[in-house]
Protein backbone atom coordinates (compact mmCIF):
# COMPACT_ATOMS: atom_id res chain seq x y z
CA UNK A 1 0.00 0.00 0.00
CA UNK A 2 1.53 3.35 -0.69
CA UNK A 3 1.28 5.82 1.78
CA UNK A 4 3.15 9.09 -0.18
CA UNK A 5 4.93 9.44 -3.03
CA UNK A 6 7.98 7.88 -1.15
CA UNK A 7 6.55 5.63 1.59
CA UNK A 8 4.54 2.39 1.27
CA UNK A 9 3.28 0.50 4.03
CA UNK A 10 5.27 -2.56 3.78
CA UNK A 11 8.73 -0.38 4.61
CA UNK A 12 7.32 -0.15 7.98
CA UNK A 13 5.89 -3.48 8.87
CA UNK A 14 8.63 -5.64 7.27
CA UNK A 15 10.92 -7.65 10.26
CA UNK A 16 13.77 -9.82 9.18
CA UNK A 17 12.65 -11.21 13.08
CA UNK A 18 9.57 -11.55 12.12
CA UNK A 19 9.82 -13.93 8.82
CA UNK A 20 12.82 -15.95 10.75
CA UNK A 21 10.26 -16.83 13.45
CA UNK A 22 6.93 -16.93 10.98
CA UNK A 23 5.52 -13.94 13.12
CA UNK A 24 2.41 -12.22 11.59
CA UNK A 25 3.32 -8.74 11.38
CA UNK A 26 0.28 -7.29 10.36
CA UNK A 27 -1.30 -4.44 11.81
CA UNK A 28 -5.05 -3.30 12.44
CA UNK A 29 -7.07 -0.44 10.96
CA UNK A 30 -5.82 1.79 13.71
CA UNK A 31 -2.20 0.90 13.57
CA UNK A 32 -2.42 1.52 10.23
CA UNK A 33 -3.64 5.34 10.91
CA UNK A 34 -1.07 6.10 13.35
CA UNK A 35 1.26 4.86 10.34
CA UNK A 36 0.06 7.07 7.78
CA UNK A 37 -0.04 9.99 10.45
CA UNK A 38 3.91 9.28 10.94
CA UNK A 39 4.63 9.43 7.44
CA UNK A 40 2.72 12.13 6.26
CA UNK A 41 3.82 14.50 9.17
CA UNK A 42 6.82 13.51 9.76
CA UNK A 43 8.60 10.87 7.12
CA UNK A 44 7.62 11.93 4.22
CA UNK A 45 8.34 15.80 4.92
CA UNK A 46 11.68 14.61 6.02
CA UNK A 47 12.31 13.24 2.77
CA UNK A 48 11.61 15.54 0.98
CA UNK A 49 13.89 18.20 2.78
CA UNK A 50 16.80 15.84 2.20
CA UNK A 51 15.86 14.52 -1.16
CA UNK A 52 17.46 10.98 -0.43
CA UNK A 53 16.61 7.84 0.47
CA UNK A 54 15.16 7.32 4.41
CA UNK A 55 15.70 3.55 5.25
CA UNK A 56 13.51 2.31 7.67
CA UNK A 57 15.08 -0.36 10.33
CA UNK A 58 12.23 -0.42 12.32
CA UNK A 59 8.12 -0.05 12.18
CA UNK A 60 5.58 -1.14 13.58
CA UNK A 61 6.10 -4.29 15.80
CA UNK A 62 3.32 -6.73 16.45
CA UNK A 63 3.22 -7.23 20.44
CA UNK A 64 4.53 -10.39 19.92
CA UNK A 65 7.40 -9.77 17.61
CA UNK A 66 8.35 -6.84 20.09
CA UNK A 67 8.84 -9.10 22.69
CA UNK A 68 11.01 -11.18 20.65
CA UNK A 69 13.33 -8.60 19.99
CA UNK A 70 13.26 -7.21 23.47
CA UNK A 71 11.60 -4.20 22.73
CA UNK A 72 10.11 -2.04 25.22
CA UNK A 73 6.80 -3.48 26.66
CA UNK A 74 4.87 0.35 26.34
CA UNK A 75 7.11 0.51 22.92
CA UNK A 76 5.53 3.29 20.71
CA UNK A 77 6.30 1.02 17.42
CA UNK A 78 3.18 -1.23 19.00
CA UNK A 79 1.08 1.62 18.24
CA UNK A 80 2.38 2.40 14.91
CA UNK A 81 3.47 5.21 16.02
CA UNK A 82 7.78 5.15 15.67
CA UNK A 83 9.81 4.44 13.26
CA UNK A 84 13.73 3.58 13.68
CA UNK A 85 16.02 4.89 10.79
CA UNK A 86 18.52 6.96 8.77
CA UNK A 87 18.76 9.05 5.89
CA UNK A 88 21.14 7.85 3.43
CA UNK A 89 24.22 9.99 3.04
CA UNK A 90 23.40 12.51 5.75
CA UNK A 91 25.25 12.72 9.40
CA UNK A 92 21.94 11.11 11.93
CA UNK A 93 23.56 14.44 13.84
CA UNK A 94 22.40 16.66 11.48
CA UNK A 95 18.72 14.99 10.79
CA UNK A 96 17.83 14.81 14.72
CA UNK A 97 18.60 18.50 15.22
CA UNK A 98 16.22 19.52 12.12
CA UNK A 99 13.87 17.44 13.56
CA UNK A 100 14.12 19.07 16.94
CA UNK A 101 14.65 22.46 15.63
CA UNK A 102 11.47 22.51 12.32
CA UNK A 103 9.13 19.62 13.18
CA UNK A 104 6.50 18.53 15.61
CA UNK A 105 7.11 14.67 16.71
CA UNK A 106 6.39 13.03 19.83
CA UNK A 107 9.65 10.90 20.98
CA UNK A 108 12.82 11.72 18.85
CA UNK A 109 16.47 9.30 20.46
CA UNK A 110 19.35 9.51 18.72
CA UNK A 111 20.94 6.10 18.84
CA UNK A 112 24.71 4.91 17.58
CA UNK A 113 23.98 4.05 13.94
CA UNK A 114 19.65 5.49 13.84
CA UNK A 115 17.39 7.71 15.02
CA UNK A 116 13.82 6.36 16.47
CA UNK A 117 11.01 8.92 16.18
CA UNK A 118 7.46 8.83 16.94
CA UNK A 119 4.48 10.80 16.06
CA UNK A 120 1.37 10.51 18.31
CA UNK A 121 -2.10 12.39 19.16
CA UNK A 122 -0.38 14.34 21.94
CA UNK A 123 3.36 15.09 21.04
CA UNK A 124 5.57 15.65 24.11
CA UNK A 125 8.60 16.77 22.13
CA UNK A 126 10.91 15.07 24.21
CA UNK A 127 14.67 14.25 22.80
CA UNK A 128 17.19 11.92 24.12
CA UNK A 129 20.65 11.44 22.63
CA UNK A 130 21.68 7.80 23.31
Amino acid sequence: MQITKNFTLEEFTKSETAKKFKIKNTPEDFEIENIINLVKNLMQPLRDHYNKPIIITSGFRCEELNRKIFGAFNSQHILGEACDFYVKGVNNKEVCNYIKDNMLFDQLILEKSWIHVSYAQENREEYMIL
